[in-house]
């Protein structure tokens, strides 16, 4: 398979050969990141075609995200499928069938995706809606975002973005006033004894 560059560089060629200056727009040049064979195609370019039309370096965002989520995957735990279409498509699960509905144990509740510490034991009550709820969550660990419905707030790991559930207020369930509505396959569970291991 041709790179990118040497894609760019025969429809520079093409277009050139039709007889119109054309303008190109390679990613930057950073040594971090430019492979040689990329480097060398780069100067191929601009000495080729300089004298013709102008180079603009313009950061070719496409890759750099691609290379960012190959490594992010590197890092994250792998999920089943039923996980993926929660933490990742921003699914929800059937209400009272997730092992942490009606579960109280004593400790932490991390990202399944991520094991980011989400929320202490201490903030998780029955609200009777089918699924976990807390009343608050570890400084920093949860961001809240408009939901796509225009209506209700989600909640995701701060970390890696994975899809958490919907956090509701007005409800007057705890003194807090707050019930973040957590899907049990978004988290995984760890006794304050696994933590001290």
């Amino acid at each position: 398979m041709t790179s990118w560059h040497e894609q760019r560089l025969t429809s520079l060629r093409s277009e050139l050969g039709g007889g119109r200056k054309v303008i190109a727009f390679p990613r930057s040049l950073k040594p971090a990141s430019v492979t040689p064979k990329e480097l060398e195609v780069l100067k191929t370019v601009e000495e080729e075609l300089k004298d013709t039309f102008l180079l603009v370096y313009e950061p070719d965002m496409s890759l750099e995200l691609s290379r960012k989520d190959e490594d992010e995957a590197k890092a994250f735990n792998k999920l089943t499928p039923e996980e993926e279409r929660i933490l990742i498509h921003k699914g929800t699960e059937p209400p009272g069938t997730g092992k942490y509905n009606d579960f109280f144990k004593e400790g932490t509740y991390r990202c399944k995706r991520c094991n980011t510490p989400l929320f202490s034991s201490d903030t998780k009550f029955d609200s009777g809606c089918g699924w976990p709820s807390f009343d608050d969550a570890l400084p920093g660990a949860v961001k809240e975002i408009p939901d796509a419905d225009g209506r209700r707030t989600e909640i995701v790991c701060a970390a890696c973005g994975g899809h958490l559930g919907h956090v509701f207020r007005g409800e007057h369930k705890t003194p807090r006033d707050t019930r973040m509505c957590v899907n049990s396959l978004s988290i995984d569970f760890k006794s304050e004894k696994e933590q001290k291991k």
